[in-house]
């Protein structure tokens, strides 16, 4: 049995069963883009859903990650690129758990497929135009 590396890139056929013949192609990193998502957001919610005054290890981390992203935040654009800081905390912790679940033999990351750098990279770009023309009134 011999299985090929490019086996990951393959597209799988999804059968819609109340419409017939109708066959929607899905990609193989769609399940992983859902799962991602599915983990970041328990992650968030379970590590601050019990907030309280005494602090576990799961409340710890995730501020400490907060810090780090902020303070890198402030310190290379400045306390005004902190308009920008959801951005780059979203982008941050989908990249981070999408590269930890890579490490999982016979997974793959999400970054390695071409279209999320491309969709990061559009995001940014239209995120960045719109902060700029509608919150700073056209001032450079």
């Amino acid at each position: 049995m011999f299985f090929s590396p490019l086996e990951q890139f393959e597209n799988y056929p999804l059968e819609i069963s109340f419409i017939k013949n109708l066959g929607i192609i899905i990609p193989n990193f769609i399940p992983y883009l859902f799962f991602i998502i599915f983990i970041s957001v328990v992650f968030a919610f379970f590590f601050s859903y019990n907030a309280s005054l005494i602090i576990n290890v799961g409340n710890s981390a995730l501020e400490l990650l907060y810090l780090f992203i902020s303070s890198l935040t402030s310190r290379h654009c400045n306390i005004e690129g902190l308009l920008f800081f959801p951005l780059f905390f979203i982008t941050f912790i989908f990249i981070l758990i999408s590269n930890v679940i890579g490490l999982v033999p016979f997974s793959f990351t999400l970054t390695s497929q071409l279209i999320i750098p491309v969709a990061f990279a559009l995001i940014f770009n239209f995120f960045s135009f719109y902060m700029v023309f509608i919150y700073i009134n056209f001032i450079f």
